[in-house]
């Protein structure tokens, strides 16, 4: 097997086993608490907040030595922004 392929195989796995640790936090993640669910919400908010300037920095530090890279880091920029108003009106529907 080539480095190539050996390095791409452990990405993988390793993409895979981070997958399963986020999913598990969700399952066991307890939904049904107004209270729990609201700081979900919080945390969302902020994130979601910070992503499209953390991207668009990303996007710029990239700039014209990685081309791939800086588009998509632009594209995902416009992909994300707006989201954490989403979390906003569901925490305000909370109350």
């Amino acid at each position: 097997m080539s480095n190539k392929k050996s390095i791409d195989k452990l990405f993988q796995q390793s993409f895979e086993e981070m997958v399963d640790r986020v999913g598990a936090g969700y399952k066991r993640f307890a939904w049904d608490s107004r209270d729990a669910y609201a700081r979900f919400l919080v945390h969302k908010f902020y994130h979601t907040r910070h992503s499209s300037p953390l991207l668009a920095l990303a996007g710029a530090i990239a700039g014209n030595n990685n081309y791939v890279a800086h588009r998509r880091f632009c594209e995902h920029v416009h992909e994300e922004m707006g989201h954490e108003f989403l979390a906003k009106k569901d925490l305000e529907n909370l109350g």
